[in-house]
Protein backbone atom coordinates (compact mmCIF):
# COMPACT_ATOMS: atom_id res chain seq x y z
CA UNK A 1 0.00 0.00 0.00
CA UNK A 2 2.88 2.34 0.74
CA UNK A 3 4.28 1.77 -2.76
CA UNK A 4 0.92 2.72 -4.28
CA UNK A 5 0.94 6.01 -2.35
CA UNK A 6 4.57 6.68 -3.26
CA UNK A 7 3.83 6.00 -6.94
CA UNK A 8 0.87 8.34 -6.81
CA UNK A 9 2.96 11.11 -5.29
CA UNK A 10 5.48 10.74 -8.10
CA UNK A 11 2.93 11.23 -10.89
CA UNK A 12 0.20 13.36 -9.32
CA UNK A 13 1.97 16.75 -9.39
CA UNK A 14 2.73 16.50 -13.11
CA UNK A 15 -0.76 15.28 -13.94
CA UNK A 16 -2.26 18.15 -11.94
CA UNK A 17 -0.25 20.70 -13.95
CA UNK A 18 -1.33 19.08 -17.22
CA UNK A 19 -4.97 19.00 -16.14
CA UNK A 20 -4.90 22.70 -15.37
CA UNK A 21 -3.14 23.58 -18.62
CA UNK A 22 -5.39 21.55 -20.93
CA UNK A 23 -8.61 21.48 -18.91
CA UNK A 24 -8.66 17.71 -18.31
CA UNK A 25 -11.53 16.53 -16.14
CA UNK A 26 -11.34 12.76 -16.62
CA UNK A 27 -8.57 10.27 -17.42
CA UNK A 28 -10.21 9.83 -20.82
CA UNK A 29 -9.51 13.49 -21.58
CA UNK A 30 -5.81 12.80 -21.07
CA UNK A 31 -5.95 9.66 -23.24
CA UNK A 32 -7.60 11.62 -26.05
CA UNK A 33 -4.97 14.37 -25.89
CA UNK A 34 -2.02 11.99 -25.50
CA UNK A 35 -2.85 9.43 -28.19
CA UNK A 36 -5.22 11.42 -30.44
CA UNK A 37 -7.17 8.25 -31.12
CA UNK A 38 -10.85 7.70 -30.45
CA UNK A 39 -10.38 3.92 -30.27
CA UNK A 40 -7.69 4.23 -27.57
CA UNK A 41 -9.88 6.67 -25.66
CA UNK A 42 -12.86 4.31 -25.87
CA UNK A 43 -10.77 1.31 -24.78
CA UNK A 44 -9.35 3.27 -21.86
CA UNK A 45 -12.77 4.50 -20.82
CA UNK A 46 -14.19 0.98 -20.86
CA UNK A 47 -11.21 -0.31 -18.87
CA UNK A 48 -11.50 2.49 -16.31
CA UNK A 49 -15.23 1.89 -15.79
CA UNK A 50 -14.83 -1.86 -15.27
CA UNK A 51 -14.09 -1.65 -11.50
CA UNK A 52 -17.07 0.63 -10.93
CA UNK A 53 -19.49 -1.62 -12.78
CA UNK A 54 -18.23 -4.71 -10.98
CA UNK A 55 -18.91 -2.98 -7.65
CA UNK A 56 -22.42 -2.12 -8.80
CA UNK A 57 -23.07 -5.78 -9.59
CA UNK A 58 -22.20 -6.70 -6.01
CA UNK A 59 -19.14 -8.79 -6.87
Amino acid sequence: MILVIAGYLLFAPRLYVLSQRYGFVTPSDWLDKRFNSKSVTLAGTLRLTQPVTSQMDGD
